[in-house]
């Protein structure tokens, strides 16, 4: 597994954000295939060249802030114009650190 590259500062707070509620991330999605596309709009009207540029296949986790999704909805998911995504490392870490703040959260409760 490759070194994360995203700054560990940037990971904390979108872990913190994901346990929140703030983020919506792919892995919310019951059946990524088809639902990661129908989410994350960009991807779904993406020519293959606008794919290959934004490397999507090397992006593990995709994820965007609920403040930013459209007044739809698609089977109680929401449907945003952006997103963002890290890859499998910076992910991972990311995850990481949910669980910390899920394992401190509930040792509190």
């Amino acid at each position: 597994m490759k070194k994360p590259s995203v700054p560990d500062e940037e990971l904390k707070k979108i872990a913190e954000d994901l346990f929140a509620g703030r983020i919506f991330s792919n892995l919310q999605c019951r059946n990524p295939e088809s639902e990661v596309p129908m989410v994350f709009l960009p991807i779904a009207l993406a020519t293959a060249k606008q794919l290959k540029k934004w490397k999507i296949d090397e992006l593990w986790f995709l994820y965007e802030y609920m403040d930013k999704a459209m007044p739809r909805s698609i089977n109680g998911m929401p449907i945003f114009g952006s997103f963002h995504g890290l890859k499998e490392a910076d992910a991972k870490k990311m995850l990481e650190y949910h669980e910390k703040i899920k394992t401190a959260v509930e040792e509190v409760r």
